[in-house]
């Protein structure tokens, strides 16, 4: 519950810092998820002035994690924000390989154990949940940039 309203916090007012079509931030749990509107150098001005905030509060920043760039990992998938118009997200292909032997594995035995279906039902669950959860924190990201290029429309 703290962290929830810390990072809260560090979302809200990281965001008040700009302006709806300059700037759009989301945080899913300590994973932060920034799109930033304009051309490079106003667009490292605004995640520079958001990282010295978060700094600035105290925040430890993995910097490794970090990217600039139109295409990134975040919170398990990869976001694909090149193709005008569009955000494509997609789950690695390593995960859904993985799910699918698990399932073919069940399927050809007699008897499963507990823990297998339930390894199987964890997965699953996350990859079944994770576009629409997903959507829920990207949209916000996503209408920030079609707010500032109209001619941008988000679809699901």
């Amino acid at each position: 519950m703290l962290w929830g309203r810390t990072a809260a916090f560090l979302g809200r007012s990281g965001q008040a810092m700009f302006c709806e079509d300059e700037l759009r931030t989301q945080i899913f749990v300590d994973d932060p998820a920034t799109l930033i509107v304009g051309d490079v150098v106003a667009a490292r001005r605004r995640a520079a002035l958001l990282l010295w905030w978060w700094l600035a509060l105290g925040l430890q920043i993995s910097w490794k994690k970090g990217t600039f760039a139109k295409t990134f990992k975040w919170i398990g998938v990869e976001v694909d924000l090149r193709e005008k118009g569009a955000i494509i997200v997609t789950i690695p292909e390593a995960f859904a390989n993985q799910v699918a032997s698990l399932a073919e594995e069940i399927l050809k035995s007699k008897a499963v154990s507990v823990d297998k279906v339930q390894q199987l039902a964890g997965k699953a669950g996350w990859a079944a949940g994770v576009a629409p959860g997903l959507w829920a924190h990207i949209a916000p990201l996503w209408a920030g940039c079609a707010d500032a290029a109209p001619s941008l429309s988000v679809s699901r």
